[in-house]
């Protein structure tokens, strides 16, 4: 009876409730808005490579990221994945050849009976949802484990759900969330005991995040560390920590070797930047339409700086400690629970600050991306866990001065901004609804697709998936059982013009587009491509600017990757001009011409996070005469 009246107070607890509630709300927004959210091409990518996938395609994707000397097996195994004939083990080979998505995420994916694009989308972001409800679950328990205060412990996994980069890529069919999941589960297992349940989960994770090889790095450097201060460097303490790695983490190296030889996207990880607005734009509740946006700022000011004490505090407790405290195994198992879960506080800062070290390291080494896009928000698990030891420290150093108002405002103002980020959260998923969901179609483009005869569909830098949509209903779906037929959009013919994003060809149809406002009856002479586009019934624009990533306005400022280019740039000029004709120069100048086209047609930084806006024009296409 005692036991059960333990669990119903705690279930019944009012942090306790305030977590099942925000989990609540973030599980039923997904069931809803897995009906409406907009997609982009990632997403429905995953449709097109779960329904077939040729050895042609897979061949064409190793080409792109794996060393020469892997490319043999790796063609093998490519061939050998078409004869499986269990969907899920077959897509667990085939989805790393096709993309840069992880073999586990083929699995995953693969379980979905696929039967249309829109139930497909419907069943993947949900489970996509769950992951990352359960990355937050994760976050929480291991706050709990280590004696963390429940609203510390509250505001730091609900964070997780709310921040705008998390909760927009949670709808999106790519990687990011897994690897968050990944991270998350990472960190949790240095609360856990059993060295063969840590081996065997790391093994597992190996295949559902590339990023889990940057924390089994930190794995090893913190180790590393142990044993330097235990024995110093010398050749018996190298062969000491060589045995322990192989005998705690056999599985975990197999894994390792394994990703690399068959899986790993070699070259993949830089995508943009680095980008100074990382700093704060991944903490952000809403999409931010401008560099401005003065609660975002503020709040990763405040966020750095917990990490700014959690780090301060964690190095100096280091440099204080016995070696055989440093380490949760080491722990005799007479100190009471409090002593552990404090000094295993620590061993968790250190793992996430080393973690953080190493993806800073490779962003320097521009192999990582620290941009506004979604390459980079896998660190923010760790970012949170160690925010949450400057949190509570930050608290227990208030709570000591006995300043009484202060004291009584704490946990209120936690349950405040708790509060405010799940609001924010909840509008911002209704800014992300599908343009053509939330609109219904017109007249003018339902009556063209109804009375026309012979139209061919032409999508240009968007997704797949508007092959798949019905264009003769008012009510907009994507839920044809066969695509479209689609052609190049300068073929002759008449032909539905779709984009999120027209802005692929810099030529005079592209200009025309962002130039005014596309009208019925306008001829476009497109002479770079001999033929002529007339606009044949009136166009259905839609522009709202909404990204999976908070922001996405363009910058030559706080994108350093421009400074670096003409940086670099200078510096073959002033010593080895003779390459610049043959390579250097040739791809900033490309870049700069491509970039300032874009830029200016688009507002944009990056090509990756396709906006939330769609263009529909109804065209003839003829040759010129």
């Amino acid at each position: 009876m005692h036991c059960l009246s333990k669990i119903r107070e705690g279930l019944f607890e009012f942090w306790n409730l305030l977590f099942f509630f925000s989990s609540l709300i973030f599980i039923a927004h997904h069931f809803y808005f897995g009906l409406y959210h907009f997609h982009e091409c990632d997403s429905s990518n995953v449709y097109e490579w779960m329904k077939y996938s040729s050895t042609e395609l897979m061949n064409s994707h190793i080409n792109s990221v794996t060393p020469g000397f892997l490319l043999d097996i790796r063609y093998k195994v490519a061939e050998f994945s078409q004869n499986i004939s269990s969907k899920p083990m077959q897509k667990f080979f085939q989805l790393p050849y096709l993309s840069t998505y992880t073999p586990l995420m083929g699995m995953i994916y693969g379980q979905i009976s696929i039967n249309s694009f829109e139930n497909f989308y419907r069943f993947a972001s949900f489970a996509n949802g769950l992951a990352l409800q359960a990355s937050s679950l994760l976050l929480y328990i291991t706050c709990l484990k280590l004696n963390y205060s429940k609203p510390v412990s509250v505001l730091s996994s609900t964070l997780l759900l709310t921040f705008y980069a998390t909760n927009s890529y949670s709808y999106h069919l790519g990687s990011t969330v897994w690897f968050i999941l990944s991270i998350s589960i990472g960190i949790f297992l240095l609360t856990v005991n059993n060295s063969f349940t840590k081996d065997s989960i790391s093994f597992l994770m190996l295949f559902l995040s590339y990023p889990y090889l940057l924390w089994t790095a930190s794995l090893g450097l913190v180790r590393s560390l142990y044993f330097y201060r235990m024995k110093g460097i010398n050749s018996q303490s190298l062969l000491d920590l060589v045995r322990y790695i192989f005998k705690n983490r056999s599985l975990t190296i197999i894994g390792i070797i394994i990703n690399l030889v068959l899986f790993f996207p070699f070259g993949s990880g830089d995508r943009a930047g680095p980008d100074l607005r990382g700093f704060y734009s991944i903490y952000s509740f809403t999409p931010l339409n401008n560099i401005d946006n003065t609660f975002a700022i503020i709040f990763s000011f405040c966020l750095h700086s917990l990490l700014l004490i959690a780090i301060f505090n964690t190095f100096n407790y280091f440099k204080s400690i016995e070696v055989n405290a440093f380490t949760y195994h080491c722990i005799d198992r007479k100190i009471d629970l409090k002593r552990i879960s404090y000094i295993n506080r620590y061993n968790v800062n250190i793992h996430c600050i080393c973690f953080l070290i190493i993806f800073s390291i490779f962003v320097l080494l521009f192999q990582l991306t620290l941009a506004t896009t979604r390459h980079s928000i896998f660190i923010i698990p760790a970012i949170l866990t160690i925010a949450s030891f400057g949190l509570e420290e930050l608290i227990k150093s208030i709570k000591s001065r006995n300043i009484l108002t202060v004291n009584k405002i704490i946990s209120p103002a936690i349950a405040f901004l708790i509060s405010l980020s799940l609001i924010s959260s909840s509008k911002a998923n209704f800014e992300r609804v599908d343009v053509l969901k939330r609109d219904y179609l017109p007249d003018s483009i339902t009556s063209f697709i109804k009375n026309s005869k012979d139209i061919d569909y032409s999508i240009v830098e968007c997704s797949p998936h508007y092959l798949y949509a019905n264009f003769t209903e008012k009510k907009f779906r994507y839920n044809l059982k066969y695509p479209h037929s689609s052609s190049n959009l300068y073929e002759p013919g008449l032909k539905l013009f779709i984009s999120q994003r027209p802005s692929q060809f810099q030529d005079e149809f592209s200009q025309y587009l962002f130039a005014g406002k596309p009208s019925k009856g306008d001829i476009i002479n497109v002479y770079s491509k001999d033929v002529q586009i007339e606009i044949v019934s009136t166009p259905f624009i839609v522009k709202s600017n909404i990204y999976f990533d908070s922001l996405n306005k363009n910058s030559t400022i706080y994108n350093l990757s421009h400074s670096y280019r003409k940086l670099f740039a200078k510096l073959i000029n002033s010593y080895a001009p003779d390459k610049i004709r043959t390579n250097i120069a040739n791809d900033n100048l490309n870049f700069k011409e491509d970039y300032d086209f874009y830029s200016k047609a688009t507002g944009e930084e990056y090509r990756y996070p396709r906006p939330n806006n769609i263009w529909l024009i109804p065209i003839k296409v003829e040759s010129l005469k």
